[in-house]
């Protein structure tokens, strides 16, 4: 069993110490006793994450697999202390039908299945075009969390008015990439 015992980081903006044993958080109190076996880091003047959001990724998955997949972007995620990602609908075919955002879900329970966790986007037009919306609910239900047409604004105020009300009504948020 190996343990590692961080002593006096900052969390939430109160000192903490956090032990882990065997690679699993056992215990964050204001202080801990260390094990025997323990490693001993002292983090004074150290802030503490539990892990970083990145709420803008492009996982190119499915179609652009030559550019990035939900495995390597799930895997640059966790090196660099991501516990999650949100990943964009510019996807060949476009995130804008339940079935693309359930195959991005499946690959990265098939790749990553402890986390990092993926939050896919749906895309709020079909085809990122502007010009139709999508089935939002039919995407929220499959597992999006928000909506967005990434780099692609929609242009037609009166399409963009109707995405944000039925996204409303879905409690879904809509983010803007202007």
């Amino acid at each position: 069993m190996s343990s590692l015992l961080i002593k006096n980081a900052r969390y939430l903006g109160d000192s903490v110490d956090l032990l882990v044993v065997d690679g699993k958080v056992q215990s964050l109190s204001a202080s801990i006793n260390a094990p025997a076996d323990a490693e001993i880091v002292d983090a004074a003047g150290k802030i503490l994450f539990p892990s970083f959001i990145d709420v803008h990724t492009h996982l190119r998955e499915p179609g652009y697999e030559w550019k990035e997949t939900v495995a390597t972007g799930l895997s640059s995620a966790a090196h660099g202390g991501f516990g999650a990602i949100l990943c964009m609908a510019n996807t060949d075919p476009v995130n804008d039908d339940a079935a693309v955002t359930e195959q991005i879900l499946e690959s990265a329970r098939r790749s990553w299945p402890s986390g990092p966790r993926v939050h896919p986007i749906g895309a709020a037009t079909f085809g990122l075009k502007g010009e139709e919306l999508t089935r939002m609910s039919e995407l929220k239900d499959a597992g999006c969390v928000a909506i967005s047409n990434d780099g692609r604004p929609v242009g037609n105020t009166e399409i963009f008015r109707r995405m944000l009300e039925y996204a409303a009504d879905l409690d879904l948020i809509v983010i803007d990439h202007c």
